[in-house]
């Protein structure tokens, strides 16, 4: 089959959009760096074991949905849509009884799944998110490699362990950017010694 350049073009992006759809897509935006981030070694490796562990788990689950999560300190954001509650409260249920899952913030709704130009929405807000956090750098005490930013239906959720000060830093960059029309914070708030 001849490909023309509006067919690669679309190809190419449901290849990107199909990536972007995946679990992994918010730990390769948003994946602190080991030696920065404050959860440590054993921290970062648990939450990677949440994770791997709740998509192998849910993926046995009959039925049509969608669901992305992100672990963070052992907190787990589920995002997503599913047909009926009922079949949100089993993933949910799944997502819990994981090992080492101390809490799970459920954001999965009911209704249709969410369009890939939404998907990709998401993942551009997610992007300008984080670079903005990054050009604040020099100004703040923030850093981009402290926060995960995950983006669902444009919501931008906040996960980490942060200062008072870095927190607010963060939630203001994200209530600040464009596309964001509402800002969830999940982050932990600690005292950190400079």
């Amino acid at each position: 089959m001849l490909m023309t350049k509006y067919t690669k073009t679309i190809f190419s992006l449901f290849l990107l959009l199909g990536f972007l759809q995946t679990a992994c897509a918010p730990l390769i935006i948003t994946a602190p760096t080991i030696s920065s981030d404050r959860r440590g070694v054993e921290g970062q490796f648990i939450d990677q074991r949440i994770e791997l562990a709740a998509n192998v788990e849910v993926q046995e689950i009959v039925g049509d949905f969608r669901v992305d999560l992100v672990s963070f300190n052992k907190k787990v954001l589920v995002v997503g849509q599913a047909p009926s509650q009922k079949l949100i409260e089993k993933i949910i249920q799944t997502i819990k009884n994981i090992e080492n899952v101390e809490q799970v913030f459920n954001r999965m709704t009911v209704g249709k799944e969410l369009s890939y130009k939404a998907v990709l929405n998401d993942a551009v807000i997610t992007t300008n998110v984080i670079t903005r956090i990054f050009a604040k750098e020099k100004e703040g005490l923030l850093s981009a490699l402290l926060v995960k930013v995950y983006t669902e239906n444009r919501v931008v959720y906040l996960m980490g362990l942060l200062s008072q000060q870095e927190a607010e830093q963060a939630i203001n960059i994200a209530q600040n950017s464009k596309g964001a029309k509402k800002v969830v914070s999940l982050i932990e708030i600690k005292s950190f010694k400079k």
